[in-house]
């Protein structure tokens, strides 16, 4: 079994080290890794730190801003059967890859493949399970993707899936990796999944309260074209309107949650920003995440 691990980076170098030795780690006999890096213009050393410290990964230079690019890239130079996504902030534990081979020997029509993950913050404290759709007691849909998605971190795909599905749509300025595991889902193939939680997902040191403002407007027209898509089990009214009240439900607390890291920090505009978003976001759910705490 070969798999091409693709790692999009910028200037992370550290990171990027930890994300290597993790691949370097794992316990999976029998699987050929090709390791393929794409730099997006680096200046703190990141090349000289691979052609020095691992010398055998690929390294690719793509001057063109952000992941989707970058991923685009890495899967047409890649050549192995099953592709594997590791954000250079991500960590995966020693099984990971033992593990999805083994599911893809338990499902061999599967062409979509992922684990569950622990979310860390940034020193890599653990703080709560992220185990994507529930794909035991439900087909897995776009709305169920969408509703539960996993981090491209746990997931692998197979070359078939690229041949059929193409790539990640480099247009889009938010939730390119949402857009393209729903094409996938569309163009028909099945998925399979391990309940273990064997990557480790890093939060950002300080969240951007407008990042998270701008990707709600990127995600929820996204949401409700995926929505519409969905078939044959197109979700009927109720099940769309309510995907889109959690879409609105998470950025609100996301923003809420900004607002008390900015207030505890002592940075009162900042803060303030963060606080006016949520509740431009979904006032409801934003008085919510506050009483709740």
């Amino acid at each position: 079994m070969k798999i091409s691990v693709i790692i999009p980076t910028r200037n992370r170098k550290d990171m990027l080290r930890q994300a290597l030795d993790s691949v370097r780690d794992q316990n999976a006999p029998g699987v050929h890794f090709e390791t393929i890096v794409v730099d997006n213009g680096s200046t703190d050393g990141t090349l000289e730190m691979l052609a020095a410290d691992y010398p055998e990964v690929h390294r690719l230079s793509c001057m063109e801003r952000g992941s989707s690019t970058a991923r685009n890239a890495a899967m047409r130079a890649s050549t192995g059967e099953w592709i594997a996504f590791l954000d250079d902030d991500d960590i995966w534990l020693p099984n990971k890859i033992a593990r999805c081979q083994a599911l893809a020997g338990e499902h061999p029509d599967a062409r979509f493949l992922y684990t569950a993950a622990t979310v860390c913050d940034h020193e890599m404290t653990p703080l709560r399970r992220w185990s994507g759709p529930d794909i035991a007691t439900e087909p897995m849909t776009c709305a169920s993707f969408l509703r539960d998605s996993i981090t491209p971190s746990a997931i692998l795909i197979h070359r078939e899936v690229i041949a059929a599905v193409g790539e990640f749509d480099a247009t889009l300025l938010r939730g390119q990796d949402l857009d393209y595991f729903c094409r996938v889902l569309l163009a028909g193939f099945t998925c399979a999944a391990a309940p273990e939680q064997l990557v480790l997902y890093r939060l950002p040191e300080r969240p951007d309260p407008n990042l998270l403002y701008r990707s709600y407007f990127h995600i929820a027209p996204l949401t409700a074209r995926y929505m519409r898509a969905d078939a044959p089990g197109r979700p009927s009214d109720d099940e769309r309107n309510a995907l889109l009240r959690h879409v609105r439900g998470y950025y609100a607390n996301q923003l809420t949650q900004a607002f008390q890291f900015y207030r505890q920090c002592g940075d009162a505009p900042t803060s303030r920003l963060a606080l006016g978003l949520a509740l431009r976001v979904s006032p409801l759910h934003a008085l919510k995440s506050l009483v709740t705490g």
